[in-house]
């Protein structure tokens, strides 16, 4: 199951190159080529996965693109099998990147105090006029911004948060670890001591 028949097509084509007796036992479901899959619905996969039938779903980077999250994770705990496994990756808001990067770079300093342009220069513009309002916060900020500036929702999730969302829906949390990217460590090497 994708949202992104892009995506569902680089995996076919990879799952061909096990062969027949695999590829047979797969089946694909493409969110956007079947409008009556909504994840505005409980159960909006019903028709196509029965109840706990899946040994494991990943997901990454993707439930926190959607204001239906909770939904979505409430399907896959009905979908999966009491012995499965679901992994999630979430955008981290006890982060560098949330905290550095957005709620100072992007937020306080003028783009004429930035040693270079960064990604997302002219962030905060994008927000105000997303938004409404000049009084953004550092969400509205990684909400309208993060995945590019035409991206229309980004969320992020601290540990406890998403421990709450997760339970709630079902599922027994367990935190597994953060990962940075080079250029949030190129942020903090650049901005840290200027923020304090």
């Amino acid at each position: 199951v994708d949202i992104s028949t892009k995506a569902i097509n680089l995996s076919k084509i990879r799952l061909n190159l096990h062969g027949r007796e695999v590829r047979d036992k797969v089946t694909f479901i493409d969110l956007n080529s079947e409008p009556r899959l909504n994840s505005k619905n409980k159960n909006f996969l019903s028709e196509h996965i029965d109840s706990n039938s899946i040994d494991y779903i990943q997901s990454l980077g993707v439930l926190m693109m959607t204001p239906t999250y909770n939904n979505i994770l409430e399907e896959f705990y009905r979908i999966l099998k009491a012995e499965g496994k679901c992994t999630t990756m979430i955008y981290n808001k006890d982060s560098i990147w949330y905290h550095l990067y957005y709620g100072y770079v992007l937020k306080v300093l003028d783009p004429g105090e930035l040693d270079e342009p960064v990604i997302a220069t002219g962030a905060k513009s994008v927000a105000i006029k997303n938004k409404g309002d000049e009084n953004v916060s550092t969400d509205d900020l990684f909400h309208y911004c993060t995945d590019g500036l035409d991206c229309p929702l980004s969320l992020a999730f601290n540990d406890k948060e998403w421990n709450i969302i997760c339970s709630k829906a079902g599922f027994e949390v367990k935190h597994i670890g953060n990962y940075y990217s080079d250029y949030e460590v190129e942020i903090f090497k650049k901005y840290y001591k200027k923020s304090l």
